[in-house]
């Protein structure tokens, strides 16, 4: 199985944005965690879909136990009203 830092490796590849995987308590997981399954997703999500509708059709599903943070160009949380395709 791979680390947390392929599968949001791999979730950037996809879907086109950067994601932080989070323990419930809100700190960030470490890159070199493993036993995590990969992504298994092969094309990008719909890009009028909100962050949060992401996070729980897709994050959720695959990673139970986890938050996610997804990510702006600039390294900056996003709004999870704010959809895919206004990722910038």
């Amino acid at each position: 199985m791979p680390t947390v830092g392929k599968v949001q490796s791999k979730i950037r590849k996809i879907e086109g944005f950067d994601v932080n995987f989070l323990h419930r308590d809100g700190t960030d997981v470490k890159d070199n965690m493993d036993g995590i399954p990969q992504y298994s997703y092969a094309k990008a999500a719909n890009k009028d879909w909100s962050v949060t509708y992401w996070i729980e059709a897709r994050f959720k599903q695959n990673y139970p136990g986890f938050e996610v943070r997804v990510l702006d160009t600039k390294g900056k949380p996003v709004n999870g009203n704010t959809l895919l395709k206004n990722i910038k």
